[in-house]
């Protein structure tokens, strides 16, 4: 009975170190530009504003590429937020 205890723990420690299942700091470039982009829709109160925010979206997605291949997902969308949707005054 403790040997199958024990085969028990060891297999669900397995499981937990499983490389197939997808780590909580992978970070999916498009998903994180999306976010960003919604977020300065949501913050433009007239249309030339929404205009700017489309015309940052590549710029956006670009930010948040390169930052990810050098920094941990958080950092990147906490600088790339902050460059696009600073206020511009």
């Amino acid at each position: 009975m403790k040997n199958l205890v024990f085969l028990l723990c060891l297999l669900s420690g397995f499981a937990m170190a499983n490389p197939d299942q997808p780590n909580e700091n992978h970070i999916q470039p498009k998903q994180v530009s999306e976010e960003i982009y919604k977020k300065c829709l949501s913050k433009a109160k007239h249309i030339y504003e929404e205009e700017v925010c489309k015309s940052k979206k590549p710029a956006i997605q670009q930010c948040v590429e390169n930052e990810v291949k050098a920094k941990d997902a958080k950092s990147a969308k906490t600088k790339c937020e902050l460059l696009y949707l600073a206020p511009s005054k």
